[in-house]
């Protein structure tokens, strides 16, 4: 007999969810999660997301766990030239700053912050 968790998620699931949803703030661990869970993109895009996301936390030296989404907004210029310092191709940088903004814009989008320009 079941009772009543369909074997998906439970307490535990809630209230992380409260904690994403809180106050708008979120970390990067956590939008993935919710990427992944949505099936807003493919396993081949994902990859490539947290392949940034590994960039990011070596970036501001955390676990993506414990970087604020909001911290995204410091991303561009510095998050550039710390690439560029560690060997990355033009090309390579590029890509990770332009999937960087997505994942901000995505947070943005889904009003877990505010989006400011």
């Amino acid at each position: 007999m079941r009772n009543g968790n369909s074997g998906r998620g439970g307490a535990n699931d809630s209230s992380k969810k409260r904690r994403q949803h809180a106050g708008g703030i979120m970390t990067l661990q956590d939008l993935l999660d919710v990427l992944r869970r949505d099936g807003t993109y493919r396993e081949g895009f994902l990859l490539m997301l947290r392949a940034t996301v590994r960039c990011l936390a070596a970036y501001f030296g955390k676990p993506p766990d414990k970087i604020m989404i909001e911290r995204q907004r410091q991303v561009s210029d510095g998050f550039s030239a710390y690439l560029k310092a560690r060997g990355y191709c033009v090309a390579s940088v590029e890509t990770n700053v332009r999937l960087a903004r997505m994942l901000y814009a995505q947070a943005a989008r889904r009003g877990f912050i505010a989006l400011l320009n």
